[in-house]
């Protein structure tokens, strides 16, 4: 049988003369380059319609996983998520920019996100779901600027800027060329203050959140803008709305660590950085408290830390403070690497109550090698209303004999300690207080061992001492602690960190530094750097290539640009580019008083929730930080990725109902109902929640230079 013919399914009119099919004529056309670009309409949802619900911790997490997905968006031309527009000239190098799908979002972008997003330009993090990253290849370094003070309200006409800033002559605010980034100790606080109630009245108000449109971000017109940040849309397209770190329980977390701090990723690299985290033996110092902490941890401020914003605690009657030009001699401090040629003392204090509040009632401190230097009862100054003995152990027949006074401890203090001790103890804050001394280095057991569930929380003493010594404490039942007892607990643990390391009894075998994760980046290592108030090498410049110390704004931007660009060849001792520069600035922050605070007549300083500076003063700090920025702006090398975020929104009314929380707290473990002076019920309950949202929303920025 001969082979069937094939038949050719193609009608005669298409056959090619040798029976293959012809392909059908087409028209033809020219086209052009295709380029993938966000909708040219901002996008402006219906209020009705737009979710508007609000995001817990956990729910954080699943909105960074979704927004997060693994794979690049560029890849995703659809139709109806991104419009297709022609390029007329065609370039020849491939330039990155960021660009927007706001249909695209289903959860509200976290600070995680705009982490992730850096990781994924620089390092090994996923790629973003909620951004179009082009030409990510081309990115050749990222700057991250974070601004305390900036509010969606400032962009979206919520607050008020233009009236009292076009009253100055176009958009003057005050402010000449030299003086803008000034040092936050020339600004003149004072005449802020009584503006208050006239600001409230004339349009400056507290922050309000992102207001109607929840997470969208916001397109920014430099027409719609006041005149103090219309460079603001000279450098970006939108303003994005991005959540804080925190929960829905009242509690809002750093936006400093919630960026620098990163998971360690899955792998075994991983495993290798967690071993090395808990075993590497380390000095005393390395865990002395850095200024910020001391502040975030309400201890009395030393003079030698002292600034316009944090007053120190000498300033009020009857407060000391050690001297730091003294000292022991090398010789007469302790011998050995991990205590740093310095001498250290483990220190408690058991309290009573008096009608002024607590005082102090015993005074314990031991030495290096747990030997009671000074332990002394104490006659408090105030009529005692309650000896609180089951916490303090302190009764009536124990304080009626004796004779010492506050100040009496006060000058026996004063000669042990100077610039060679370091305290050490658990949440020193209170008992410093109490004794109405300030001393800058201090060792904070409550801080160095982390809460199980991680901080803000913070551990107990007995739990610590259980479950890392292996023993028990304060079981005095009825008669209270011991003081001796639960000063050595503190020098058990320090020891036991100083020699486990840094990681130990902390969260970080479960993140790390984003220098440090940076680091490992293979082929090539990535280097990043940081620009920063105050020490910020305390906290940074172990996994930081390069730390820089600012004392303005300004310093901070130029700090930011030396660090990008690299030192000219040549220069001495000079720096070589870093791939991820961070740095914050301080002055608007101040300006809004979100880091204002006071000196009362007693007690540490206390934030001033109510500072609000007039419109006037307020616009000036504006135009002041979008000068800054855009001199970075303009300075940067081509094809840098410039982020600017807020850190989180208005924080005062959250920070208020958070202390008058921790005042009930504590007043209802040593008074009865009827006594306390504050009270915290489901009103004070819900009135925080919704604080703690607004401080939650801020804002950021991005775009590429």
């Amino acid at each position: 049988m001969g082979k069937r013919k094939r038949r050719n399914p193609l009608p005669s009119s298409l056959r090619r003369g040798d029976g293959e099919p012809s392909p059908p004529p087409l028209p033809v056309a020219k086209f052009g380059e295709f380029k993938l670009t966000s909708v040219s309409a901002p996008f402006t949802p219906d209020p009705a319609t737009a979710p508007t619900t609000t995001t817990t911790d956990t729910e954080n997490t699943t909105a960074t996983a979704a927004n997060s997905m693994v794979g690049q968006v560029e890849n995703d031309p659809s139709g109806e998520d991104w419009q297709i527009a022609k390029r007329h000239k065609k370039s020849k190098n491939k330039y990155p920019s960021f660009e927007i799908s706001p249909t695209r979002l289903k959860n509200a972008v976290t600070l995680g996100d705009i982490q992730s997003l850096v990781l994924w330009l620089l390092a090994d993090g996923p790629a973003p779901q909620w951004l179009l990253v082009k030409n990510k290849n081309e990115v050749r370094g990222v700057v991250v600027v974070m601004v305390p003070g900036l509010e969606m309200a400032m962009f979206n006409g919520d607050l008020d800027l233009a009236s009292d800033t076009d009253a100055t002559g176009g958009g003057h605010t005050g402010f000449e060329e030299e003086d803008l980034g000034v040092a936050v100790d020339r600004f003149d606080f004072s005449k802020s203050a009584q503006t208050v109630q006239s600001s409230n009245s004339s349009g400056a108000s507290q922050g309000s959140g992102w207001g109607k449109y929840e997470f969208y971000p916001q397109e920014l017109k430099k027409s719609q803008l006041p005149a103090c940040a219309k460079e603001f849309a000279e450098m970006f397209s939108h303003v994005w709305p991005v959540k804080a770190p925190g929960d829905d329980r009242g509690r809002f977390y750093s936006a400093i660590t919630g960026f620098l701090n990163t998971p360690i990723p899955k792998g075994n690299s991983s495993q290798e950085v967690k071993k090395n985290a808990s075993s590497q033996r380390i000095c005393i110092t390395r865990l002395v408290m850095p200024f910020e902490e001391l502040v975030e941890n309400e201890y009395p401020i030393h003079s030698v830390n002292a600034t316009a914003s944090f007053v120190a605690g000498v300033t009020k009657p009857g407060w000391v403070e050690t001297d730091l030009s003294k000292g022991n001699g090398r010789e007469n401090n302790e011998g050995g690497s991990i205590t740093a040629a310095k001498t250290i003392y483990a220190m408690d204090c058991e309290m009573v109550q008096t009608k002024d509040g607590l005082e102090l009632a015993r005074i314990s401190l031991l030495d290096w090698d747990a030997k009671v230097t000074y332990d002394t009862l104490v006659k408090p100054d105030n009529r005692v209303m309650n000896y609180l003995t089951p916490f303090s152990g302190i009764t009536r027949g124990m304080l009626d004999p004796v004779t010492t006074t506050l100040k009496d401890v006060q000058n026996h203090l004063l000669k042990l300690f100077n610039n060679d001790t370091i305290l050490v103890g658990q949440s020193l804050n209170s008992d410093l207080i109490a004794i109405k001394i300030a001393h800058p280095y201090i060792v904070d057991t409550s801080v160095i061992f982390h809460h199980p569930r991680g901080p803000p929380l913070r551990a107990s003493l007995k739990w610590l001492t259980t479950k890392y010594l292996s023993r028990e404490i304060q079981k005095g039942g009825p008669s209270g602690h011991d003081s001796i007892e639960d000063a050595k607990a503190c020098l058990d643990l320090l020891k036991l960190k100083l020699e486990r390391g840094l990681g130990y009894g902390t969260s970080s075998t479960a993140s790390e530094s984003i220098f440090k994760r940076l680091s490992r980046v293979k082929p090539v290592a990535r280097i990043g750097g940081i620009v920063d108030y105050g020490t910020p090498e305390k906290w940074w410049g172990p996994s930081a290539a390069r730390v820089i110390q600012a004392s303005d704004d300004a310093e901070v931007a130029a700090g930011i640009l030396s660090s990008i660009r690299g030192d000219p060849p040549g220069t001495r001792d000079g720096h070589r580019k870093l791939d991820l520069v961070w740095g914050r600035m301080h002055f608007l922050e101040t300006v809004r008083g979100w880091n204002k605070t006071a000196a009362p007549e007693e007690g540490p300083p206390i934030p001033i929730e109510d500072f609000e500076p007039s419109r006037a003063v307020l616009a000036q700090g504006v135009q002041s930080v979008t000068a800054q920025l855009k001199h970075i702006y303009d300075s940067l090398p081509p094809c840098t990725a410039f982020i600017v975020y807020s850190g989180t929104g208005d924080p005062r009314e959250s920070r208020r109902l958070q202390d008058m929380q921790r005042e009930h707290k504590r007043q209802y473990m040593t008074m009865k109902w009827d006594e306390l002076t504050v009270k915290w019920t489901d009103t004070e309950n819900q009135a925080l929640t919704a604080a703690t949202k607004i401080a939650r929303e801020g804002i950021a920025f991005l775009t590429v230079k």
